[in-house]
């Protein structure tokens, strides 16, 4: 029997620090910046180390959308780095279980600046507060395989998440799951290079205990 073979891909090559900054540039082409008074503010659902995020519904188009306003305050060389790479990563993502970015926001003041996404009805942080019952195991199934199938395409892409945890997975009534936030997210290249160890989530058995914390458990 002839042995297989499996291409395995490569590792884009680091890139200089002129291309970055060009397609840092570069992400921000693609999206209409519509000013955030198009948006009526219904309610603030959520608030993190990188923004805050608002209910909010499109007053042209009658949807529902999620308002994430960038924190500004402490930036001195302009926008910040975080969500330059949170915003060219979303870009280049096209997977039914990744959040999309819809567009881009500004207000009146220069450090007003709203990232636009699609609104998910409950994150798992919340929702395992107020489940009335353990998740079945062909729930949990669907779950792990909408979580790994998410994970499998950005390290598929070269993309590290980096935070992963229950406040950052979003699910909506229909039962999809979304994988949100990715301030935290870094591309990696060949060569591998250093990249910051102090980041706030325990990614390493953060699958399987997930999907421990689902298991009906019967006595």
């Amino acid at each position: 029997m002839e042995e297989q073979s499996f291409a395995v891909p490569k590792a884009p090559k680091r890139k200089l620090k002129a291309e970055s900054k060009r397609d840092n540039a570069q992400a921000m082409d693609s999206y209409s910046c519509r000013p955030v008074s198009c948006f009526e503010k219904l309610s603030r659902i959520g608030e993190g180390a990188y923004g805050t995020v608002y209910l909010a519904k499109d007053r042209e188009s009658g949807r529902i959308v999620a308002l994430k306003k960038l924190r500004m305050k402490k930036e001195k060389g302009g926008f910040p780095l975080t969500s330059i790479r949170e915003i060219k990563i979303l870009k280049s993502l096209d997977h039914p279980n990744i959040v999309s970015l819809l567009e881009i926001s500004v207000g009146k003041s220069p450090d007003s600046i709203f990232l636009v996404f699609e609104y998910c009805d409950h994150d798992f942080a919340s929702l395992l507060d107020r489940i009335a019952r353990p998740f079945s195991e062909a729930e949990v199934k669907t779950i792990m395989m909408q979580l790994l199938s998410a994970t499998n395409y950005l390290h598929s892409n070269f993309i590290l998440h980096r935070d992963m945890k229950l406040s950052n997975l979003l699910m909506t009534n229909r039962g999809q799951l979304k994988l949100a936030d990715f301030g935290l997210a870094r591309t990696f290249s060949n060569p591998l290079q250093e990249y910051t160890p102090k980041v706030p989530s325990i990614s390493f058995s953060f699958s399987f205990s997930f999907f421990l914390l689902f298991l009906p458990i019967s006595i």
